[in-house]
């Protein structure tokens, strides 16, 4: 009897180890997260006589709902896109993108004082704004670009009725040397420099000509 159970064992043994095996095999590694920042460089300029005595208030910008999440964006077609779940921004990008704006216009001598909050002083502009598009374009046919689009609203908050002085959506399209994460973020890096760039640039003009 003993001797029979013994053997009925070892056969469930043997049945049993290659279900085990084959379980196991099925078993994958998956790549870990990576973690990715926004880094542009300031640009130092001298503020103009008529710009010397100003505070900008940059506010939180607002972002679309569709790009909001931390996850990489890729465009697959025109109508289908994408999240990727293991390359994401270190924090919600509305809140990078809003402290890259911050840091270069406080760098860009445009303005005495920029800063976060109305705690500093009557501003005499604020600076809202929306960020449109924000993904990867990977569509079959074409090369691999960056997209990045944001819309600024220029307030005059010293006028009566804190008026828009000046608005623009800016789009800029960057090609991509590959398609891997790391050339993503150089790309929205240089998307993100450039519309900055046309910003002061159209701000600096518009300022001067309302004070002549």
């Amino acid at each position: 009897m003993k001797k029979r159970l013994l053997r009925l064992i070892s056969v469930a043994i043997i049945t049993i180890s290659p279900v085990l095996t084959g379980c196991l095999s099925l078993e994958k590694k998956y790549p870990g997260k990576q973690y990715f920042l926004f880094d542009i460089p300031g640009q130092e300029k001298k503020p103009a006589p008529s710009m010397e005595s100003t505070i900008l208030h940059v506010q939180g910008f607002r972002i679309a709902p569709q790009y909001e999440g931390k996850g990489f964006v890729y465009r697959l077609e025109d109508l289908s896109y994408e999240t990727d779940f293991y390359n994401e921004f270190f924090i919600p990008p509305g809140l990078l993108i809003t402290e890259e704006i911050r840091q270069r216009l406080a760098s860009s001598g445009l303005f005495q004082y920029v800063v976060d909050t109305s705690g500093y002083g009557v501003p005499t502009y604020t600076l809202e704004g929306v960020i449109t598009a924000l993904y990867g374009d990977y569509r079959q046919g074409g090369s691999a670009k960056a997209i990045m689009e944001i819309q600024f609203f220029f307030i005059n908050t010293a006028s009566k009725d804190s008026e828009i002085a000046f608005q623009k959506r800016y789009h800029k399209e960057i090609s991509l040397p590959e398609r891997a994460p790391g050339a993503l973020v150089q790309g929205w890096n240089m998307a993100l420099q450039l519309v900055l760039t046309e910003f002061e640039t159209d701000i600096y003009a518009h300022i001067m000509k309302g004070n002549n």
